[in-house]
């Protein structure tokens, strides 16, 4: 069967690169169809199939067949969506903690001492009436006393909440995360819990042993950050991974190693390999019977196997063994084409079980490196000095290792940018890591834990080494670290048009070189894609008014001001105390980097809150920012950005006002001075302003005295929108300061059914007496105003069509 793209590539000859056959392109278009459910821009993609697939368009019906195989990816993944999260019970949004008791599903390992436990046929009693959730319970213990095994009943008492993600455009879907899980409902515990109360323990079976080869390998294993390592990368477990260990290995590129994937199944799949080279030598006549790739899948088969079953629950496993055990069968078969075409089965078996496969992070990374490696080496391969033979033979596999880490890298480069909007250029660091990983730690690690139960003595030797060596690499790259060697850039996140460019270019890359053709149109279309849409938001900020952004940062606030020209101002990031998850890197980084640079004009702090300010962090070490203002001295590690990044400082009063061009202000109405106690009374209270008249006031924490002494002062706080002090506080409600601002809407940043009770009730109660329209981002997500002029009305509009808090005449979406 001829390739599909063979002719775009070479119309006379053979394809310098893995072409696709016609089924492929077909199942390519099917997979656009499961996206698209999610990302109808996904359909863009069927018609660039059409354009580059040269030979399929000669066929008859082929426009039609690739439309059809997008329809049936479509209504495949509409029939296997999962349900949405059903409704919130009344009882729930009292927010207290009720008896639970439930089936442990499955236990997940998460770094920093944590463990993630799906609990099914849960159950509970909430004022004389039962309770069943439909779905299953993810139960976050922090700092567990104890770890429950699968199959085995446990109590405790927790505040449950529905599953709720962070409700931005263009942001990581966390809702969809759990949902596809089956997961619902959240419940949250840390340390010794008195109420944690675990059932017998089931039956030990296969299970039963994992758990002890893991228990076996962790008491054998050196309690170092190299220690934790070792222990994640042979059996699974990153419960002991530290903060700084994964902080690090971010930094230089190398988080994927840390999680069990393809590549570690492929390093043991290596292992096979040099079985079948030392019975080579040992017995060459057994080559003459079996040749040696056949052999080396033989022996890499029981091996890759036992490694998947060690460790699960490890879905990216049971991914890579079935990407693993296609090319297997098709180098048995003597197929030439074993990688690529190994690769499209494997994606066809998955997804075809489960559709919902499609959007797994792990899934599409792995199948872009395995693309990359597979069309963009052998042409780079030839290129290589010297022959397979003699002196010139470490350095070609040297090289070699250089190329196909770069080639793994430049796949993935399109999705790390289109998922985190950040991109490590640090891929040397993996010619230092990976193969200290796969010929030194892995090895010493399997061999430890296949030792462990027989020879303790030799198994801890081996795992000491294993460690030592993880200690010894994290050591050097700290150096580098420490040096500014390891820098992690943040980019513009692609719309799904420039993710499409940016494969159709990478996809053409291994056409050029050698092609008689030069593909121009498919490299012209790839460049459009590329940079039109950036392009139009160029030319749409020109002439565009200004606008508010109040982001969903759960229990937090980060205000995102957009000034005409495509400027950006922002006041404060959202935090939360927590030593796994930065707001800054996860939630406000990706929201502002979606379709647009990492560039702003300020970054303002109203007071050093950890809610308001840890999030600042990320943004300052990653973006452009013009200059820094606050009122009160930055937390430590705001300081320690400021000055790494050179960004200038600007400490800002009460009376201070910052132009910001067009006729836009952003005046400081409080406080007077800055006390050295930084209290939530000295918060930054800011008005922003349009030729004179309010658009906004952005009180941050202040409480009521610190209301009153910005009345006392007498400046216009007239404004269209009031953003509520303090996220609704009691505390913070003073009915002559919402009188003077005089607000047809007010806005909350809060979290969905937080522990506080906010926006509190009196609040409320007042705006609704007012008819002031209250919209809370714990509802409705992201809530952004636009102002087209000077003296027209905002328009609202909402991330989630949710109802308000309180209705009015007020703006409405």
């Amino acid at each position: 069967m001829n390739s599909a793209f063979s002719s775009a590539a070479a119309p006379g000859g053979s394809s310098p690169a893995p072409g696709l056959f016609a089924w492929q392109v077909l199942f390519l278009a099917f997979v656009l169809g499961l996206f698209s459910l999610e990302h109808p821009e996904a359909a863009l993609g069927a018609p660039l199939l059409w354009l580059a697939a040269r030979d399929l368009r000669a066929r008859p019906l082929a426009a039609w067949l690739l439309l059809l195989a997008w329809a049936l990816g479509l209504g495949y993944m509409a029939l296997r969506a999962p349900d949405p999260v059903p409704e919130t019970p009344a009882w729930m949004e009292k927010r207290g903690s009720v008896p639970l008791r439930g089936v442990v599903e499955e236990v997940q390992p998460r770094p920093c001492k944590r463990l993630v436990i799906l609990l099914r046929d849960v159950a509970c009693t909430v004022d004389g009436e039962p309770w069943r959730p439909s779905g299953m319970v993810a139960w976050t213990w922090e700092y567990p006393s104890a770890r429950p095994r699968p199959g085995q009943e446990v109590e405790f008492s927790a505040r449950p909440r529905p599953v709720r993600g962070f409700g931005n455009p263009g942001t990581w879907d966390w809702e969809g995360f759990w949902e596809r899980r089956g997961v619902a409902w959240r419940v949250y515990t840390r340390g010794a819990d008195e109420s944690v109360v675990l059932g017998p323990e089931p039956p030990a079976g296969p299970g039963g042993l994992r758990l002890f080869l893991r228990g076996a390998v962790e008491a054998l294993t050196p309690p170092t950050p190299g220690g934790a390592v070792v222990l994640a990368v042979t059996t699974g477990d990153r419960f002991l991974l530290d903060p700084a260990t994964i902080e690090l290995m971010r930094d230089a590129g190398l988080s994927h190693s840390l999680a069990l994937s393809g590549l570690h199944l492929g390093f043991v799949a290596a292992l096979g390999l040099g079985l079948a080279h030392l019975l080579g030598l040992l017995r060459p006549s057994l080559l003459l019977r079996l040749p040696r790739p056949k052999l080396a899948v033989l022996l890499a088969a029981p091996l890759v196997l036992g490694y998947a079953w060690l460790g699960q629950p490890a879905p990216s496993l049971l991914r890579a063994a079935c990407m693993f055990a296609s090319w297997g069968v098709l180098l048995l078969l003597d197929r030439e084409r074993a990688l690529l075409d190994g690769l499209f089965l494997a994606l066809a078996a998955i997804l075809v079980f489960d559709p919902l496969e499609v959007h797994e992070l792990s899934l599409q990374l792995s199948a872009a490196a395995v693309a990359g490696i597979a069309v963009f080496l052998p042409p780079l391969w030839r290129l290589l000095p010297g022959r397979n033979q003699g002196a010139w033979l470490p350095l070609r596999w040297a090289l070699g290792m250089l190329l196909v880490s770069l080639c793994a890298n430049l796949a993935i480069l399109p999705l790390q940018a289109w998922h985190f909007g950040a991109v490590s250029p640090n891929f040397l660091a993996n010619l230092v890591w990976l193969p200290v990983l796969g010929l030194g730690v892995m090895p010493l690690g399997l061999a430890g834990l296949v030792l462990a139960p027989f020879l303790p003595g030799l198994a801890g030797a081996c795992l000491a080494g294993a460690a030592s060596l993880s200690d010894a690499v994290m050591g050097l790259l700290a150096w580098a670290d420490g040096r500014g060697w390891l820098p992690l850039v943040l980019t513009l996140r692609p719309l799904w048009p420039e993710l499409l460019g940016g494969a159709l270019l990478l996809g053409c890359l291994p056409l050029v070189p050698r092609a008689r053709r030069v593909p121009v149109r498919l490299l012209g279309l790839g460049l459009g894609l590329l940079f039109v849409p950036h392009l139009w938001i160029a030319a749409s900020d020109a002439v565009g008014g200004t606008r508010l952004d109040l982001l969903d940062v759960g229990q937090g606030q980060a205000a995102l001001i957009g000034l005409p020209g495509g400027r950006r101002v922002l006041v404060d990031g959202g935090g939360f105390n927590s030593p796994t998850f930065d707001v800054g890197s996860a939630v406000v980084a990706p929201a502002l980097t979606w379709g647009r640079p990492p560039r702003l004009e300020a970054v303002l702090m109203s007071h050093p809150d950890t809610d308001h300010a840890q999030g600042l962090g990320a943004i300052l070490r990653g973006f452009d920012v013009g200059f820094f203002a606050s009122a009160a001295e930055p937390p430590e590690a705001l300081l320690r950005a400021i000055e790494a990044r050179g960004v200038p400082r600007r400490a800002v009063l009460a009376g201070d006002v910052l132009g910001l061009g067009r006729g836009l202000r952003l005046e400081v109405l409080h406080p007077e001075q800055d006390d050295p106690k930084r209290t939530n009374r000295d918060s930054l209270i800011l008005r922003l302003t349009w030729d004179g008249r309010g658009l906004l006031v952005l009180p941050g924490d202040v409480d009521r005295v610190g209301l009153r002494q910005a009345l006392g002062s007498g400046r216009d706080v007239r404004a269209e929108v009031l953003v509520l002090p303090h996220h609704g506080s009691k505390g913070s409600l003073l009915p002559r300061f919402i009188d003077a601002v005089g607000p047809s809407t007010a806005l909350v940043s809060c979290g969905y059914l937080n522990g506080y009770g906010f926006p509190n009730g009196a609040v409320v109660d007042d705006l609704r007496e007012r008819g002031v329209g209250l919209w809370s981002t714990a509802r409705c997500g992201r809530l952004e105003v636009r102002w087209a002029r000077p003296d027209a009305p905002g328009a609202l509009e909402l991330f989630r069509p949710e109802p308000p808090e309180t209705s009015s005449s007020g703006l409405l979406p």
